[in-house]
């Protein structure tokens, strides 16, 4: 990376400030920005006066540091998850750790502090696994307190966007849901299907439901057919049976950073144990989910023709030629393929 500064002295300490660690030493700073690649630029592997971005050279670089705060940040975040989601099992607990501690969600959170801008590097622009690994170094610089401040100040806050059942997709819902229902006493659980409309149409809903004992609705969604909809209702009832629901208070700021986090340090339940052992706990991989854009006009034609077109027959917009008809070069002549004027419709 090649960016000039007038002073990255006075850019660390600014950053220090911005970041809320103004304790930090200079040094601590600059091997936490300097990634490994660093030391194979040219003018860098040269010696050459004031290579850019400024600062001494030095020999080091962020590698043990991101290890380090990488387990920092995974503790401190999954001890606020386990405050704010006793009822959900590790799995989920992890699942949401990975999602939120990934590459991409933690370049763009450096990418809003001006990280990226200060990443000493040999790749330009800076790449998303650099910028968030100066990030996780930086973590490994700062005590426990502060990494505390920092999952809460910028890492939770990404709570909001996410949806649960995407990053936790069961591959088979209903059964995990009947195994936990059955845990607490329920005898019977039963699929409906409550209503749906536009069967025949290029886009049907159905609308399912769960019931538990033939009275309690524990879950419903919608979904183009009826096992997406069955699918999706399980998915939700199993977000309502771990206290996720979009009405969920999440803790930020000072109320979230009094809170004392240290004694969630203990994993929650094991999904896996909490069900039989023949129920398939497994998530949705990429290798079993097909992407939704596959065959897509494929399976709208195959639909329209043996399933509209036979129970509607033609469209009008097929039976009709109208007056300023386009036609083809076969049945009409060319006068008639020029668009009418408005001057010349009578």
């Amino acid at each position: 990376m090649c960016t000039f500064f007038r002073d990255y002295n006075s850019e660390l300490f600014a950053f220090g400030h911005r970041i809320g660690a103004p304790e930090i030493s200079e040094n601590d700073y600059v091997k936490a920005l300097t990634n490994e690649s660093f030391f194979k630029r040219a003018d860098v592997e040269q010696d050459v006066e004031r290579a850019q971005p400024g600062a001494e050279i030095g020999s080091e670089h962020n590698g043990d540091l991101v290890r380090k705060g990488e387990e920092k940040l995974s503790t401190w975040l999954k001890r606020y998850l386990r405050f704010h989601l006793s009822k959900a099992p590790e799995e989920l607990i992890e699942a949401v750790d990975s999602h939120l501690l990934d590459d991409e969600c933690l370049a763009g959170i450096a990418s809003h502090l001006g990280i990226d801008h200060l990443v000493r590097t040999k790749e330009f622009p800076v790449s998303q696994q650099s910028s968030a690994d100066a990030f996780r170094a930086l973590a490994g610089v700062f005590s426990d307190e502060k990494v505390k401040n920092l999952v809460i100040d910028f890492i939770v806050p990404q709570l909001v966007d996410i949806d649960f059942a995407d990053i936790y997709s069961l591959a088979d819902p209903l059964a995990v849901l009947t195994d936990i229902l059955k845990s607490e006493g329920v005898t019977e659980i039963e699929p409906r299907l409550l209503r749906s409309a536009g069967e025949n149409s290029a886009e049907p809903i159905f609308v399912a439901a769960i019931y538990a004992d033939k009275k309690r609705n524990v879950g419903q969604s919608a979904g183009e057919s009826t096992a997406i909809a069955v699918d999706m209702a399980a998915r939700e009832a199993l977000l309502r049976l771990w206290d996720i629901t979009s009405d969920k208070v999440l803790f930020f700021g000072d109320r979230a950073a009094s809170v004392p986090l240290e004694q969630y340090s203990q994993p929650n339940y094991s999904l896996t144990k909490k069900c039989s052992p023949g129920t398939n706990t497994s998530l949705l991989s990429d290798s079993t989910t097909s992407d939704p854009t596959d065959n897509l006009i494929e399976d709208a034609v195959l639909r329209y023709r043996n399933v509209v077109d036979a129970e509607v027959g033609k469209s009008y917009t097929k039976r009709l030629r109208h007056k300023f008809s386009r036609g083809s070069l076969a049945k009409r002549s060319f006068r008639y393929l020029v668009k009418p004027k408005p001057y010349t419709v009578a």
